[in-house]
């Protein structure tokens, strides 16, 4: 089992958070079901990422239809 880190990350750890980074990006892809919606992020800004999501979440539609802030 691995021990918890202790300090500050140091840039030799560089690598051990790349594969770890890897190796969690590759578990989701396998064991995520196929109707969850996947979005790129890479070199992306957050309002360009948001952007995509937005449709996906339903909130559009109550938008156009004047729902919005209705329960304050």
């Amino acid at each position: 089992m691995r021990q918890p880190r202790r300090g500050r990350i140091q840039g030799s750890d560089l690598q051990e958070h790349l594969d770890r980074g890897n190796a969690v990006a590759l578990e989701l892809e396998l064991l995520t079901p196929d109707w969850v919606q996947r979005v790129p992020t890479d070199d992306r800004s957050d309002q360009d990422t948001a952007g995509d999501l937005l449709p996906h979440t339903g909130w559009t539609d109550r938008v156009v239809a004047g729902e919005v802030n209705e329960r304050r």
